[in-house]
């Protein structure tokens, strides 16, 4: 049995995606080699690999367009 039998999908993401966002080197490693879960108890939801709005890695700013500049620096 796997990981992804037994707790579900893993998403990976694509390098492109990965590179925009100045992740430092380790934490870009990971999401392209190893990514994230779909989702974790309780209640933690991890982005897909794709620029969907409300279920794509985006900047903080990309999700909510009101905020000032200064919160480009966040990820979700």
């Amino acid at each position: 049995m796997n990981w992804t039998d037994k707790f579900g999908k893993i998403n990976k993401y694509d390098s492109k995606r990965v590179d925009k966002f100045g992740f430092n080197e380790s934490t870009s490693m990971f999401l392209k080699t190893i990514g994230l879960p779909e989702e974790a108890a309780p209640f933690l939801c991890f982005a897909k690999d794709n620029d969907e709005q409300y279920e794509g890695l985006l900047k903080l700013t990309d999700y909510f367009d009101f905020l000032e500049s200064e919160f480009v620096i966040y990820t979700l």
